[in-house]
């Protein structure tokens, strides 16, 4: 995976350090051009006006946040800034339309309310509009490293794509990846073997066998990679997610928006070709 452009939605309302951090040592490691952007709604209460001075002391507060990060000075190229006015969600969509990043990143916040949680999520909204990568980053993650990433896999043929740009990124990190299928219980075993088998051979020949191992993991897909994640060292997870529609999501939320809101690591998405609200049955295992 080349990854030269990144685009980070920051809320600068709330604290932001830690996202900006992590933001600032990807590009360093991938070498990319980044953009922040901040998105503001003028208090409807008060009648805020919106005026050059407004937006100015907006984007000069964006860019202290930005430039006091111990790791600003070592970008191979000067960030930009921009501030905007408006819905967030329609604003990061459009920005996101126009640069076209390879990876858009945002913050998540965990919320108090689990009916705002649902219903006001941005990363829920994005998720469902958005066809590029997402990075999701809860606040709350203080970038260490990227020792151990976890991949979740389906056994469908465009994880296999989504697989190796993320082994890529794993050797220009020095990381390990670890491959984990949550078993369902309308599984057969026998064939969960033969697929994690098969997986093993195709790689073996393509990446160094120390970088990726297998692992499967019983239970509900979420709760299952939760699990996974506090009995281990996981500094991110990277997942394959099915375009849903706003009725779709709302009934049946993807696995990625429910870590979303309650997972401590990064997830790093891309989006599926098929929708999940065209999917009568499960889809069948890859390899037979």
């Amino acid at each position: 995976m080349k990854v030269e452009t990144i685009l980070v939605g920051l809320d600068i309302d709330h604290d932001v350090t830690n996202i900006i951090d992590f933001s600032l040592e990807l590009a360093i490691l991938t070498k990319s051009k980044i953009t922040y952007l901040h998105v503001f709604r003028p208090d409807v209460k008060t009648q805020e006006e919106v005026n050059n001075k407004v937006l100015t002391a907006h984007f000069n507060h964006l860019k202290k946040l930005v430039n006091d990060s111990t790791k600003y000075q070592d970008l191979p190229h000067p960030a930009e800034f921009l501030v905007e006015t408006g819905f967030a969600m329609e604003k990061l969509l459009s920005i996101s339309e126009e640069l076209k990043p390879d990876i858009l990143m945002l913050g998540t916040v965990p919320s108090e309310s689990q009916l705002a949680a649902y219903f006001a999520s941005i990363a829920r909204s994005i998720l469902n509009h958005w066809q590029g990568k997402v990075l999701l980053v809860p606040n709350t993650f203080r970038f260490q490293s990227f020792n151990d990433i976890l991949f979740t896999i389906d056994f469908r043929f465009q994880e296999l794509d989504f697989l190796m740009d993320v082994l890529v990124m794993a050797e220009l990190f020095e990381s390990h990846v670890t491959c984990l299928h949550i078993i369902n219980d309308d599984e057969d075993m026998h064939m969960i073997e033969a697929n994690m088998e098969t997986l093993r051979k195709l790689f073996q020949q393509e990446v160094k066998q120390e970088l990726l191992s297998f692992s499967t993991s019983a239970g509900k897909t979420a709760e299952g990679i939760q699990n996974y994640i506090n009995q281990s060292q996981t500094d991110m997870v990277c997942m394959l997610s099915d375009r849903r529609s706003l009725f779709g999501s709302m009934v049946s939320p993807s696995t990625a928006f429910q870590l979303s809101k309650s997972i401590r690591v990064p997830i790093f998405i891309t989006k599926s070709y098929a929708s999940a609200d065209l999917k009568a049955v499960r889809p069948q295992l890859m390899i037979n």
